[in-house]
């Protein structure tokens, strides 16, 4: 059970570790704001910076769809908002309202919550840059 201490200085190799600092752009919370009838019309999206850089301005955008793959129906991009996001240094949040109205017939349909669409920020991670909700 025991282990040789020559063993583990024999063994011991030297491992070289590249550590990459990147932005890492994430949605932290979301706020809707309905009015008396349960219309969506307005939207308060935290955003923040978890990366190690500044990340540069970028682009918030919300639109509804049948699913992820169905935002490219031009109907709805017509439909949808965008809003900017100022520049964020490491660690930092801003807080983004959108006046977002739906109409009624789309009302059921999922809407999504997407940041930096443009993809014009290099980021770590991307996959916690959309949201959805009903």
């Amino acid at each position: 059970m025991g282990i040789n201490i020559t063993e583990w200085i024999n063994c011991t190799k030297v491992y070289k570790v590249y550590v990459e600092e990147k932005a890492d752009l994430a949605i932290k919370s979301l706020t809707r704001y309905n009015d008396k009838k349960g219309n969506v019309v307005g939207l308060k999206v935290v955003v923040t910076n978890k990366g190690a850089l500044t990340a540069n301005v970028n682009h918030l955008r919300i639109y509804y769809a049948k699913s992820k793959n169905s935002a490219t129906n031009k109907k709805l991009v017509k439909l949808a908002k965008t809003a900017k996001v100022k520049s964020l240094k490491s660690g930092k949040s801003v807080i983004v309202y959108v006046k977002f109205s739906i109409p009624k017939k789309y009302r059921n349909l999922v809407k999504y919550v997407q940041l930096d669409y443009k993809n014009k920020v290099v980021e770590f991670n991307k996959q916690d840059n959309l949201i959805s909700f009903k």
